[in-house]
Formats: structure tokens, sequence, C-alpha cells
């Protein structure tokens, strides 16, 4: 995105409890378009954005509360 004006899903947030490739990825996606996605995750299941996860395309980090 160019980052001018308002994106269509700004002030929406998603809830992400995908592990494997599709559900991150969609989530990818909608954050492009906007969205805060906040991921949930079983403690220490992280598999998804730690070093050489599936997550390897490149934006922004997710936003982490622990």
């Amino acid at each position: 995105m160019d980052g001018q004006g308002a994106r269509p899903l700004d002030g929406v947030t998603v809830l992400e409890f995908g592990g494997n490739i599709a559900g991150p990825y969609a989530s990818w996606i909608l954050a492009q378009l906007g969205a805060e996605v906040v991921k949930i995750e079983r403690p220490g299941a992280g598999t998804t954005r730690a070093p050489g996860g599936h997550l390897s395309w490149t934006s922004p980090p997710p936003s982490s509360t622990c």
C-alpha cells in the first residue's frame, strides 16, 4: 500500500487463531488492508512467527503482548 489515505479495513480488529499457512497468510492480507491483527496462540507454540517459520514475507511485524 502507498500509505496515503484511509485503507479499507482501518479500525477493524481481527483475531487470528490459524496455525498453518492459510490463516497467517489471510491475516497478513487483512493487515495490509488496514486491519489490526491479533494472533492468538498457545504459549510456546508460536511457530508461524519464529525465525524460519511460515511467515517469511516482508511486512511489519505483528504487535505482541505477552
